[in-house]
């Protein structure tokens, strides 16, 4: 996705929210994907993903990623003059039409957004990443472990700033062990409720 400007118009792709045209439209539900983001010039753009949290990969230019950009999930990128992005997401559970757009609100009140399509998982770009679905009616748990079931309880329950430890490799790990990150990162622990599988357990490619 290349943000640029054109003719006097702050563009993706060269076009704008105005020709109501779908820059994306075979994205898979629960796939992933990868995608480029780059700057055509101009200036720069926050560019804010709706639907998705994705990760930030890879940066060309500027000093490359960022501190807070390592193993984090985002759903806005900082996309400087010159860079180009590259991220990877896993998109769903949700089908239809979401959009993205850059965040400068300039920009943003002048149409600088496209949309992307979700659909059916077969017939998606990338349709082999995609997996099963749960079919769970029991509150929505995916995991026997309780700290699933209510986000206001103990260490994942919301809590002020000056409460927010050094955020280093450890903070990184405690998130990942004891926090929704841990649906994506289960243990070998964790078991599945009434049999059923988890789509958004994340596989990393071998070595």
């Amino acid at each position: 996705m290349v943000f640029g400007r054109s003719n006097g118009h702050w563009v993706i792709n060269g076009e704008t929210w105005d020709t109501f045209r779908i820059a994306a439209e075979d994205v898979g539900q629960n796939t992933w994907e990868l995608w480029l983001y780059e700057t055509g010039g101009g200036w720069f753009h926050p560019v804010h993903m709706h639907l998705v949290d994705f990760y930030i990969i890879k940066r060309d230019g500027d000093t490359g990623l960022r501190s807070y950009e390592n193993l984090s999930p985002k759903d806005v990128l900082f996309l400087g003059e010159g860079n180009k992005l590259w991220v990877i997401a896993r998109f769903g559970a949700h089908k239809g039409d979401y959009m993205f757009h850059c965040h400068n609100l300039i920009h943003e009140d002048n149409d600088m957004m496209r949309a992307m399509r979700i659909i059916n998982s077969q017939n998606g770009l990338t349709a082999s990443t995609a997996e099963q679905f749960i079919i769970n009616g029991f509150a929505n748990v995916i995991y026997s472990n309780w700290k699933y079931s209510d986000p206001t309880l103990n260490d994942t329950s919301a809590k002020p700033t000056y409460k927010m430890p050094l955020f280093d490799s450890t903070y990184i790990q405690n998130m990942l062990n004891n926090n929704v990150y841990r649906i994506f990162y289960p243990f070998p622990s964790d078991a599945a409720l009434n049999g059923f599988t988890n789509p958004w357990k994340s596989r990393w490619c071998a070595a």
